[in-house]
């Protein structure tokens, strides 16, 4: 696998060539400050044009303000891609945002994601950030790959993120 990073529109485009179906039985919510478990039924499948527009007119925003745009590639095909948004976030502005995490259905479970956390990681320490916001889609999976890398329920909850994304998990990532 190759990882690096993206530097133009044209590359970040490539996200739509992912593929990141996926079928969901259980997702999280949070209640009292404590995430649960619970039942709902999602089949995730192509990618929503207005979506990969949002994701790539993002990706570009936050390479231009000085982010971190990864892609992973095997031979010429694009298998994964991250974003780090380095524009400080959570309630005491000193967290950054993991903005978006994409590994290819095919690519799962290869240690794909956590190499890209560790990227972000390093990048983050070298800015003398300590950790990372992670507004996170409550699918089990997603939040169970957050939970082993030792992320926790946010105690600095951002309220413009929550305000974006309200149904997410948002979690904090320590990076010491």
């Amino acid at each position: 696998m190759i990882y690096r990073q993206l530097n133009n529109i044209n590359e970040f485009k490539l996200l739509k060539d992912i593929d990141r179906s996926e079928i969901v039985n259980e997702k999280y919510i949070l209640k009292n400050n404590k995430i649960i478990l619970v039942k709902d039924y999602y089949n995730i499948t192509s990618w929503i044009d207005e979506e990969v527009n949002e994701y790539i007119n993002r990706m570009n925003d936050i390479y231009n303000s000085k982010g971190l745009i990864i892609g992973v590639f095997d031979n010429e095909k694009i298998v994964g891609i991250g974003a780090l948004d380095k524009n400080l976030c959570g309630k005491n502005k000193n967290m950054y945002k993991l903005d978006l995490l994409y590994i290819h259905h095919d690519y799962r479970s290869l240690g794909i994601g956590n190499k890209i956390i560790e990227i972000f990681k390093e990048e983050t320490k070298k800015d003398n950030i300590n950790a990372l916001y992670i507004s996170a889609t409550p699918f089990k999976n997603t939040i169970d790959f957050y939970l082993n890398l030792g992320a926790i329920v946010t105690k600095e909850l951002d309220s413009n993120l929550f305000d974006l994304e309200p149904e997410d998990i948002h979690l904090e990532l320590n990076i010491k």
